[in-house]
């Protein structure tokens, strides 16, 4: 399983009050304490500028209990589970990462397969979060060596809750395939992702092919 994600679902089951609040026109940031929220909010600020949202982008925060940092995100908000000891660039990749996913409009959510969704999320972050990006690439390229290539294959064809269940390397490698796989559609042109939808949906497909993005 990756390892951040059951302390993550450990953390967002649990009944720990949010009780710090920070909100502006474009989030709205509930945190388990002051420090956190100040943190969440200072990560927001480092991010790029973003079109101001029809309503407030709802972000709930709490410290994980764990060295790792996680979330969750659906079109109800982003849930963040944060390791206390993150410096500003991870939580801002984490951050980065996960409005990414919420920035998806629900017909790219349905369409597109779950890493080619986890590769655009990621590479968001990276151009968000330029100090991390060799060392990032540097993990996705060792978590892939040590995923065997039989295996790989059967990885990217996961949905995202699937995804989530992986050991370290094998979400890591996933992490890595949909990066290029995104970086695939951005080359070909910005129309490039819609001109895919459609062409699934009109085929009567429920998901884009992966094939689709060679």
């Amino acid at each position: 399983m990756n390892p951040c994600r059951l302390p993550l679902l450990l953390v967002l089951a649990s009944c720990s009050a949010l009780s710090a609040r920070r909100e502006s026109a474009f989030f709205d940031v509930r945190a388990e304490d002051d420090r956190l929220a100040v943190a969440v909010e200072s990560a927001l600020r480092g991010l790029p500028a973003r079109a101001a949202p029809a309503r407030p982008v709802p972000i709930e925060a709490r410290w994980s209990d764990t060295a790792c940092s996680d979330g969750l995100t659906s079109s109800a908000g982003v849930r963040l589970s944060v390791d206390p000891h993150a410096g500003p660039d991870r939580l801002r990749f984490l951050v980065a990462h996960e409005l990414a996913h919420y920035d998806l409009p629900p017909r790219a959510r349905r369409l597109l397969p779950g890493v080619v969704q986890e590769g655009l999320a990621d590479l968001a972050a990276l151009r968000a979060v330029p100090a991390l990006r060799d060392e990032r690439l540097e993990t996705y390229r060792l978590a892939t060596l040590a995923v065997e290539p039989a295996r790989l294959a059967e990885v990217v064809r996961l949905d995202g809750p699937s995804a989530a269940k992986l050991c370290a390397d094998e979400y890591l490698a996933y992490t890595a395939a949909g990066v290029e796989l995104a970086e695939r559609v951005e080359r070909a042109g910005p129309a490039t992702l819609e001109r895919l939808m459609a062409r699934a949906e009109a085929e009567g497909l429920a998901l884009v092919p992966l094939a689709w993005f060679d």
